[in-house]
C-alpha cells in the first residue's frame, strides 16, 4: 500500500512542476514579445487579432509607449493598408471570375460529355434490341425441326407412361390371382 502512496505521491508532485511550468512560461511574456506579435498579425492584414493582441500587452504593460503607439497605428484607418485591400479585391474579384468561366467551362464539358454518354447508350440498345430480334428470328427449317424434335420426344414420353400403366396392371393382376 505504501509503494502505491509514494508513486501517486511521485505522480502528484510531477505534474504540479509541469503545471508550474507552463504557468510561468505565459507569464513570462514581455511588453516587446507582445509587440512583436501585434506587428506580424498587422503586417499580415490581421488587424482585428493585432487589436486583440495588442489590448491584451496593454493590460499587462499598462505604461509601455511601443504598445500605445502601435494601439495608435492600428486604431487609424491605413492608405496604404486601404489601398492594399482595394488591389486584393481587385484580384479577388478577377479571381472569381476566372473561377466562374472555369466551372462553366467545366459544367459545358460535363454536359457534353454526358450527351455523348447518352448517345452512346441509345446507340448500344438499339444495337442490342435488334440483335435480340436477330436471335428471337429463326428459319423455317429450324422451326420444322424443332417441332419434330419435340414431337418425338413427346411421342416417346407418351409410350414410357403406357409401358408403366401396362406394367401396373401386370402387376395388380398378379397381385389378385385367387
Amino acid at each position: 500500500m505504501s509503494h502505491i502512496s509514494h508513486f501517486i505521491s511521485k505522480i502528484l508532485l510531477m505534474l504540479a512542476g509541469v503545471f508550474v511550468l507552463c504557468f510561468s512560461a505565459t507569464a513570462q511574456k514581455t511588453a516587446q514579445d507582445y509587440a512583436n506579435e501585434t506587428s506580424k498579425l498587422y503586417v499580415d492584414g490581421k488587424s482585428k487579432e493585432a487589436k486583440r493582441m495588442v489590448s491584451r500587452g496593454l493590460e499587462v504593460y499598462e505604461n509601455d509607449t511601443t504598445l500605445k503607439r502601435l494601439q495608435a497605428i492600428i486604431a487609424r484607418p491605413n492608405e496604404n493598408n486601404q489601398k492594399q485591400n482595394d488591389k486584393s479585391e481587385d484580384k479577388n474579384e478577377q479571381n472569381e471570375d476566372k473561377q466562374n468561366e472555369q466551372n462553366k467551362q467545366n459544367q459545358d464539358n460535363q454536359n457534353q460529355d454526358q450527351q455523348q454518354q447518352q448517345q452512346q447508350n441509345q446507340q448500344q440498345n438499339d444495337n442490342s434490341e435488334q440483335k435480340k430480334d436477330e436471335k428471337g428470328k429463326i428459319s423455317e427449317t429450324e422451326a420444322e425441326m424443332i417441332l419434330r424434335a419435340l414431337e418425338n420426344s413427346e411421342k416417346e414420353v407418351q409410350q414410357r407412361l403406357m409401358e408403366r400403366k401396362n406394367e401396373d396392371l401386370k402387376q395388380r393382376m398378379i397381385d389378385k390371382n385367387w
